[in-house]
Parts: structure tokens; sequence; C-alpha cells
């Protein structure tokens, strides 16, 4: 008997132990299993290996960087200016901005971007040892895969332009995209993509660097439209950044197809006058009702090709409206012209003069540029309408195609007339635009100076704006001239058709247009007579036989 009980207690024992090793075992398979579960999660939610961009462009770049003056657009025009500091005195004999890849996306180890989240590792257990090899080897793998290079280093960029540059007695080379602030890089000739804009300086010596661009200019982003081709715009932005690694500045430009805002226009047509300011007249019509007939069938015309037209005066004003002074207005004329960001602004405008015998077409655009459109529209309006070039010779540069600045007798005036009416004067120079729809719409670079601090107008809000529309003002035909003016009345279809394509054929010539600096044309003649900014002597103008008193100045 007793020995039956004592064989049950060691059964029972055996039984103990076995289950106790069961659990142990058990319990131990649930502690790797929950490592290994906890691993998994810790990969998923930390990844190894981050996205970063990498900004590719600036590992052409074998100089430092040249400081950017100012830079944006007039018009369909690329604007930069800068200075470069060569080293040793080297003497540069070339210079181009190139365009080079912008960035691409790569893969980079996580602790490389975020060093602070990185702990230490525990102390490998059994199983972790066990695979070990295989996972270093993987990952190892998968690291290479993922940091390959998609771009190499491309010494040559994706596109060069030629600038224009002169030395200084120091060595200090300025160097600007063109003389004339409407020639040289076309933003419509820009190619697609994301870009690293470099400065490439050949030396006499024959050796040459590649420079990045940063930003002294403190002006606001370029955010250009081009002009509308078969429906399609595209956005281009210029701005300025830094590598956040080497901290090292950069332009970039991009480029790519976008949907036009509703408030950018390829075109602005200005009809001249207005309101109860009629300019211009004869026994049958005044100027203002030629101007805008003229300008609503050439805004029609545009967009009958194609292109977004704003017109800056519909007909639809108060009779009583004093246009020659509201033109300032947050609605008037200037600054609807100026918020269109159109690449072109034409004003229309009829002249009178009443010792003009054989009148004539005349066109006028800044000083600051070159003739080439206003040249292109004389010669096509000519043409097609069977009308004459004008032959008064004051501001005269070419057939049909006059330019109007500033003199130091106008600069005194004004500077009077500031006086008189206790106003500080206008910083005024002997190359800003007289013609205020020249030189008002483009902003910074054509000098546009109305500011509101002459009581009788308001104030261009773009004149310190870095994007500027290119302008220009065309006095159709002399309304004291019989047969002129009945030729432009009569025969008005073929001069609208004229203007719509003269500047058709200027938009097809633009993606062409990469750099190649034009010869700048003679300077106009010296004028006859005080033409004013203020308290314009209307005789004196007329006698001058250029354009009508309301056409001038600070109006």
């Amino acid at each position: 008997m007793a020995i039956r009980k004592k064989r049950r207690r060691q059964r029972m024992i055996r039984r103990l132990v076995l289950l106790l090793v069961i659990a142990l075992l058990i319990l131990l398979a649930v502690v790797v299993l929950g490592k290994i579960f906890s691993k998994g999660k810790s990969e998923t939610k930390e990844p190894e290996f981050v996205e970063v961009q990498d900004f590719i462009g600036l590992r052409d770049a074998t100089g430092g960087a040249v400081p950017i003056q100012s830079f944006g657009t007039y018009g369909p025009w690329l604007r930069l200016i800068g200075t470069l500091t060569p080293e040793n005195g080297q003497q540069v004999t070339a210079l181009t901005l190139e365009l080079h890849e912008g960035y691409e996306t790569k893969m980079v180890p996580r602790e490389e971007i975020y060093p602070e989240e990185v702990v230490e590792e525990e102390e490998p257990g059994f199983f972790e040892r066990l695979f070990a090899g295989k996972e270093e080897e993987a990952s190892e793998k998968e690291s290479e895969s993922e940091t390959e290079e998609t771009f190499p280093p491309d010494p040559n960029g994706k596109a060069s332009y030629p600038v224009v540059f002169t030395a200084d007695e120091l060595g200090n080379v300025t160097f600007t995209t063109s003389e004339e602030i409407n020639s040289g890089i076309s933003m419509e000739a820009l190619p697609d993509g994301v870009y690293t804009v470099l400065l490439h300086a050949v030396y006499a010596d024959g050796t040459e660097a590649r420079y990045t661009l940063s930003d002294l200019s403190q002006m606001m982003p370029v955010d250009y439209w081009t002009i509308t081709r078969d429906g399609v715009n595209k956005e281009v932005k210029l701005q300025f950044g830094q590598d956040p690694t080497s901290m090292q500045p950069f332009m970039e430009m991009r480029k790519e197809q976008g949907i036009l805002p509703a408030e950018v226009y390829d075109f602005a047509i200005d009809a001249g006058h207005g309101g109860k300011d009629p300019g211009a007249s004869n026994s049958n019509m005044t100027e203002a009702e030629l101007t805008l007939q003229y300008a609503t069938a050439i805004a029609q015309k545009l967009t009958a090709m194609g292109y977004k037209v704003l017109l800056t005066r519909e007909g639809t004003e108060d009779p009583n409206e004093d246009m020659a002074y509201t033109m300032y207005d947050p609605d008037g004329r200037v600054n609807k012209a100026c918020a269109s960001h159109a690449k072109l602004c034409l004003s229309i405008h009829f002249n009178s003069n009443k010792e003009v015998t054989k009148g004539g077409f005349e066109i006028y655009c800044s000083g600051r540029g070159d003739t080439e459109l206003a040249g292109l529209i004389a010669d096509t309006v000519v043409q097609e309408s069977g009308a004459v070039y004008s032959n008064q010779k004051s501001y005269k540069v070419r057939d049909g195609v006059y330019v109007k600045m500033y003199t130091q007798e106008q600069i005194d005036s004004s500077n009077q007339k500031a006086a008189r009416n206790n106003f500080a004067p206008y910083n005024l120079t002997l190359d800003t635009d007289y013609l205020y729809m020249i030189r008002e719409p483009g902003s910074i670079w054509t000098n546009a100076y109305i500011d509101g601090r002459n009581p009788y107008f308001g104030a261009n809000l773009y004149k310190d704006s870095n994007m500027g529309v290119e302008a220009l003002l065309a006095e159709v035909a002399f309304m004291s001239v019989s047969s002129d003016i009945q030729n432009a009345i009569g025969n008005a279809d073929a001069y609208e058709q004229g203007f719509a394509d003269a500047i058709n054929a200027w938009v097809q010539t633009l993606p062409t247009k990469n750099g190649t600096s034009t010869i700048t044309e003679p300077a106009a003649e010296e004028a006859a007579g005080d033409l004013g900014d203020g308290g314009i002597d209307l005789d004196a103008v007329q006698d001058a036989g250029v354009v009508n008193a309301q056409d001038l100045g600070e109006q």
C-alpha cells in the first residue's frame, strides 16, 4: 500500500515538472515572438531611409556665390543685374548664364537627417545574432539601390545665355542680361523643368569657374505667365533659395504648364483720354471716341488670334470723370495696365498739329530699350493701311519710331512745380521716359515715379514692382490733317489689322530670343520747345509737331 502511494506521488511530480517545462517553453516563445514583432513595428514607424531633395545643380558650381542687385521682367524679357569680383584680379573674357538640373529626389539614412533620433541599440539576443549577417547584407544592398544618382554632374548645363558685362578699374565685373530693357533673354524661350541658375565665367588665362547666385536685391520672386499659345500657358518662377545642408545660396528657375489666373493677360490695349477729357478733335469726332474704336477693334482681332486681352477703358466711364487725373486711381488706366501683368501695353492716340500738312503714323517706345517691336508695328501698319510715316523730326529715331526722354530743362521745370505745390521733387534723370503711358507701366525698369506726392494725382501702385509691362504709344494719324484722318477713319480696319498682325508676328519670334545682344539705337534728336510735365504749353507742343499735350508727362 505504501509502495503504491509512493509511485502515485512520483508520477504526479513528473507530470508537474513536465507541465512546468512546457510552460517555460511557451513563455520563451512568447518573448522571442514579441521582440521580433516589436522590432518590425519599430522599423515600420521609423524607416531607416528618408526621402530628401538633393540640389544637384550646385555640384557644378566651382566658385562661390555672386551677388545679384536686381532681377525681374520687363514685358517678356528677363532682367538680371549682378557683380562678379574675380579672384587675383583675373580678366573676364566671357560670361554666360547657365541652367543646370535643379534637384533630384533620393533616399538617405535617417540618422543623417535626424541624428537626434538615434538611440543606443540593445544587446542583440540569440535570434538577432543568428540573422544579423543576412539583415546587414540586405540593408547594404537596399542602401546602394536607393541612393544611386539619377543625374550625373552636368558641367555645361541644360542651356546657356550670353550676358553683357563691363569691368571697372578695380576689376569688378558688372553684368546684365542686355543693355536694352526689351531684348536679351526671353522668358518665352526658357525650357520647361526645374533648374539652378549658374554664372559661367571664362578668364583670359584659360581658366573658368561657375558661380551660384545670391540675392542682394530683396525683390519679390518673379511669377511670370507665358503668352497664350494654342490655349496653353506656362508659369515661370524665379526665386532665390538656400541648400539646407551646405547653406549655399542659389537661384532657381521653374517652368511648367498651368492654368492662367483670371487677373493675368497677354496684352493690354489702352484707349487714350475718355470721360470729360476728349483729347484732340475735329469737326466730326473726338480723339477719345477714335481711340476707343481702335482699341476695341485691335483687342477683338488679337482675341480672335487666341490671345487674352484687357482694355483699360471700355467707354463705360462717367462722362464727367476727369480721366486726365484719374489714371492713377486703383482702377485707373495706368494701374489697370500694370495689374494685368501683360507682356505689352499698347496705348492708342491721335495727333494734332496746326502746322503739319502731311500727317503720318508715329509710335513711341522707351528710350531704355531697342526699337525692334516699335519698328515692326510702324512698318506693318504703314504697309497694310496705305498710311505714310510721319515726317516730324523731333524725337525721331527711325521711320515712324520716336523716343521722348526728359531733358534737363524739363527736369528743372518739374522741380520748380514741386516747390510751388509743396511736395518733394521726383528723382528724374535724363534717361527717364517722358510719356507716362510708357514710363509708368514699366515700373522700376523705366523709372516710374508717380507715388502720390503730387496732390493732383493718385499713385502708381506698381511703380516699385520688378515685373514691368513693356509699353508703346501710337499716334495713329493727325486729326488736324484732313487726308490723314480720313484714311485712318475710312480704312480703320486695315490700320487695326496691321497692329494685330505686327504684335502676333513679334510673339512668334520670342521663343528664339536667347540672349543675343542687339545694337543700341542712335539717340533721339533734341526737341524744339518746352514740353514740360505739368501746366504744359499746348502751343509749344503743337508747334513742335510731336504729340498732344494731354499725352505727355505726369498726366
